[in-house]
């Protein structure tokens, strides 16, 4: 019976729902939704294979709103990260790269090129177990115009 009442609701309604939730969850209940709600709410799991794919799936594509991305594997090209700035509706970002240990100095540097990213307001950013050295710190300290900015 629940199933039908979401028809019911209109559209509108329904992107708002998604929207608060941020979670590509409701976009995985039917068929109707899945077609109306793809792709605003996404989590990813790449490695240094997958991320190239990856990148070229995302694109500039303008209705990814809430992107996660779970990076893990050795030599993982962080520099390949900075063509999130091309998605032009990206607000709310969350980096995954604990124990990749290749981010460094390069890496951070790739990562600051993400404050061009023209509506992200909510950044997270994961980087235990790397060697992001004071050059690289500098450089991740200039997203700190972000509205919000969270690194570990």
């Amino acid at each position: 019976r629940v199933h039908i009442m979401i028809y019911e609701l209109p559209d509108d309604i329904l992107i708002q729902i998604c929207d608060l939730l941020r979670q590509p969850a409701l976009s995985h209940v039917c068929h109707y939704l899945w077609q109306l709600l793809r792709c605003r709410h996404m989590t990813c799991h790449v490695n240094a294979s997958t991320i190239d794919s990856l990148m070229v799936l995302l694109g500039n594509d303008s209705a990814i709103q809430t992107l996660h991305i779970h990076c893990k594997g050795f030599g993982f090209p962080v520099q390949a990260l900075s063509g999130l700035q091309r998605l032009p509706a990206l607000n709310t970002l969350w980096l995954d790269l604990q124990g990749l240990d290749s981010v460094g100095n390069d890496g951070a540097y790739a990562l600051a090129a993400l404050q061009h990213t023209p509506k992200l307001t909510d950044l997270s950013i994961n980087l235990h177990e790397n060697r992001v050295g004071d050059l690289g710190v500098q450089a991740i300290a200039q997203l700190r115009a972000l509205a919000r900015l969270e690194y570990s």
